[in-house]
């Protein structure tokens, strides 16, 4: 999915008058880098009652002092816990500190097969019924022309029963992509043995029409990889024990394959293909870092990925085309699939599993619960200037005999980068911090401006929650406003930064209630939220708020959420 553009902005201070003083402070960051890690026996039951000294973790291959040590846990089913050497295994676990978790689910109705898509769903219920506590969020968001919210987080157990059985009665998508392709070869082929007199078809034709499947194969691929890597930007900033779990049956690195393999099998209709390699053919179309682009929005997030091939079983490394039961001459297609590739990869940096190549489904979603109700939080200061960068991570366990697993990297970020993150994130959970206590608001119409409509947002911000630095008479201030759009088929914009600088003489403080900033922001007409940051330059405080937009059906203004 490809990312909207970013709004343009066009900003305006205005002061506004009252009696409360601006505060006056020096801000000093403590940096500790935690990582989550997870400790099972050879047959993946959950090993509980290790200690600090038990573990080492390395940085970059340095190691690192543990500084933050907690075990995390709460019960789990009888038998699935294992023993210490020398212990008794436990029913369940000791008292220790329990975490809130949030649960997204991905559901790719442009691959699952119904009859697949059913049996998981059914297991996805009963993993949610269990785990599911008072505090937690629950998302769900379905994949098909567009990303779509079926949940907003929550931990009402009603409310995630009715949002999977609505799941279970949708749809499937079919990529038009796809039909179409097979289509335009059928027709070729016929064309050509229906003309007079009959001919054999040119291999080029078919060879354009490969092409302009692959292009678009290769897109549709895209868009998916950004409505995953959205999902993962709602989780952004949160606090708690973040987990995506993804249902699909394809993420593959390579969906043009589907086309030119398909050529492959049917190349004797045509004249002029007897040089023709698919796998070459396909090659310039590969993303080749899909699963790390994946990977490092999960990294930078805090979120363990676990996804379930749905097709079970059948999800092997070659599989037959879409073309089976579509009138094309020749055999069904028969070709690499990158999917479970994938999958494994994104599961493996981010410290998850991977369901692959089983449809016992109750023993993954059974994986994923010990995963989510024993783990240890590792922690150790971070030293050094704060910048963007991805930092290799490695954890290690005294003990033998035991399975390790955890995030291969975090991802640090500038106070920037990750107020660009925190931006993204609110457009999907909105109202997590707002220590700045900033209010936004639509006050007035959006005018047209071409494609695009041009909305007047309105951002309030208390003078009391800036930081300003004196200088000698006069403090001065600076902070920055974020803002970034939410479309309506679930793409997320770029987010744009407007920075203003102030200068007030200090006696006039005690007269300044507030600062009113007037954005223009010109987006797309299919915008349907705008989320709003605000970042104090001298403290790094931050506030945020997300704006919806009216509807064709609904005039009332936007306002604060």
């Amino acid at each position: 999915m490809r990312n909207a553009p970013a709004p343009a902005l066009a900003l305006l201070i205005l002061l506004t008058h009252g009696v409360t003083y601006a505060q006056f402070s020096e801000t000093v960051e403590v940096r500790v880098t935690n990582v989550d890690v997870i400790v099972t026996d050879k047959a993946g039951k959950p090993v509980p009652g290790l200690t600090k000294d038990d573990f080492e973790i390395y940085e970059n291959g340095t190691r690192q002092e543990i500084t933050n040590f907690a075990e995390i846990g709460e019960s789990v089913p009888s038998g699935t816990l294992t023993a210490l050497p020398g212990e008794t295994p436990a029913e369940e676990p000791a008292a220790r500190d329990i975490r809130r978790r949030l649960i997204s689910v991905f559901i790719d109705n442009a691959s699952l097969e119904v009859g697949h898509r059913a049996a998981v769903l059914e297991h996805l219920q009963q993993f949610l019924a269990k785990n599911v506590r008072p505090g937690d969020g629950i998302a769900i968001y379905a994949w098909g022309l567009g990303l779509e919210v079926q949940l907003e987080p929550t931990s009402d157990p009603d409310q995630i029963a009715a949002a999977i059985d609505k799941l279970a009665e949708h749809t499937t998508v079919s990529h038009s992509w796809r039909q179409q392709f097979y289509n335009t070869i059928d027709s070729i082929i016929a064309s050509a043995k229906n003309s007079y007199p009959p001919r054999t078809p040119d291999f080029g034709e078919a060879l354009a029409a490969a092409e302009t499947a692959a292009r678009n194969s290769t897109h549709d691929m895209r868009r998916k990889t950004a409505a995953i890597k959205s999902v993962i930007a709602s989780l952004r900033g949160i606090e708690g024990r973040k987990v995506l779990v993804m249902l699909t049956e394809s993420l593959s690195t390579n969906p043009a394959e589907e086309a030119f393999h398909h050529l492959e099998t049917i190349r004797h209709e045509f004249v002029g293909a007897q040089h023709f390699n698919p796998f070459s053919a396909a090659r310039p179309h590969m993303l080749q870092n899909l699963s790390g682009e994946i990977a490092r929005a999960a990294n930078t997030a805090g979120v363990t990925i676990y996804p379930i091939h749905a097709a079970g079983k059948w999800a092997d490394s070659t599989f037959t085309d879409a073309s089976v039961g579509v009138t094309v001459r020749g055999a069904p297609t028969v070709h690499t699939d990158t999917s479970t590739q994938t999958l494994h990869a994104v599961a493996e940096d981010t410290g998850g599993r991977a369901a692959v190549g089983s449809s016992d489904f109750q023993f993954a979603f059974d994986a994923i619960s010990n995963d989510l109700n024993v783990y240890y939080s590792l922690g150790y200061r971070t030293s050094g200037e704060r910048k963007d960068r991805l930092k290799k991570v490695e954890v290690k366990l005294k003990k033998k005999g035991y399975v390790v697993r955890s995030r291969n990297a975090i991802i640090e970020q500038t106070a920037t980068t990750e107020m660009n993150d925190m931006v993204a994130a609110n457009l999907f959970q909105a109202g997590s911090t707002n220590d700045l206590n900033i209010q936004a608001r639509i006050l007035g119409t959006a005018t047209p401006a071409g494609e695009n409509l041009v909305h007047p947002l309105t951002i309030v911000i208390p003078t009391s929650t800036l930081t300003l630095i004196p200088d000698g008479t006069d403090v001065i201030g600076k902070f920055s406003v974020f803002t970034a759009f939410l479309r309506g088929d679930g793409a997320v914009s770029a987010v744009g930064r407007q920075t203003q600088e102030f200068r007030w003489p200090a006696e006039s403080l005690a007269r300044r209630k507030q600062v009113t900033v007037k954005l223009d922001v010109t987006a797309d007409s299919r915008v349907s939220a705008i989320s709003v940051g605000v970042m104090d330059d001298a403290s790094s405080a931050t506030g945020f708020a997300l704006v919806k937009l009216a509807t064709a059906t609904d005039d009332t203004q936007g306002s604060t959420e």
